[in-house]
């Protein structure tokens, strides 16, 4: 039974029961005999529960349709509570979303990386510039004045605290001179975020990193005296 069904049976129950109100008080007793049987009649002898009189007919005809009207409003009250049932059972739950704009990650180039002066001879050699700015040389050559050493800065501006990130420079490559002799950067070293590592940005949105180098040179015939240089390509993202 659904709702629908329900709203009928307690509907056709309540006008049943209006008319039973309406018939005369002697008329109503009469609904409960069988057929044949006048009111002027004897009385007949009880009617056994097995007799062809349904089983909802018991009493008189103001009961039976008391009992109709009572189940239908047991039936509609069982299906409203089911469907509240249904209802409460019900679960809800607000979600969030969000987003960051982020201030555009600049980054300017300060100083470039000079290994300073050296002397080549009959060995190969290399020279290793950490990123506080010490020269040690290894292998053939003396290291000359230092006054132009510098190790590569860079500035960076963008998010407070953000992180980024840099993208080291593709290594090896080469610095030459005017006749074309060349030289070769063969990797970078940082302690501040130069060589890839994640770095925050200070809380007013900046930092400075510094890269340090290897350069990896030739015997006197193969890198003779003379101003070597080159360029190199680095970029930084977020994290």
């Amino acid at each position: 039974m659904n709702i629908y069904e329900a709203e009928y049976g307690v509907r056709k129950s309540i006008r049943d029961l209006q008319k039973i109100r309406k018939m005369p008080i002697g008329l109503q007793g009469l609904q409960g005999l069988p057929l044949g049987f006048s009111h002027s009649a004897p009385t007949p002898p009880p009617i056994p529960y097995s007799c062809e009189v349904r089983k909802p007919l018991k009493g008189t005809r103001k009961e039976y349709i008391m009992n109709k009207f009572k189940y239908g409003i047991a039936a509609a009250l069982m299906i409203v509570a089911t469907v509240g049932t249904v209802r409460a059972d019900g679960a809800s739950a607000t979600g969030t979303a969000s987003a960051t704009v982020t201030s555009a990650l600049t980054l300017t180039t300060g100083t470039p990386i000079n290994f300073g002066s050296f002397m080549t001879n009959g060995t190969a050699g290399q020279i290793v510039l950490s990123a506080a700015g010490v020269r040690t040389l290894t292998g053939g050559g003396t290291l000359g004045s230092a006054t132009a050493v510098t190790v590569g800065s860079f500035s960076l501006t963008g998010t407070p605290n953000a992180v980024f990130v840099m993208n080291p420079p593709s290594v090896p490559f080469n610095i030459t001179d005017s006749a074309s002799h060349t030289m070769q950067v063969s990797s970078f070293q940082s302690t501040d975020g130069c060589d890839g590592t994640p770095t925050p940005l200070s809380g007013v949105g900046a930092a400075t990193i510094h890269c340090g180098a290897y350069l990896v040179y030739g015997t006197a015939t193969q890198n003779p005296a003379g101003a070597y240089s080159g360029t190199y390509t680095i970029s930084a993202i977020y994290q």
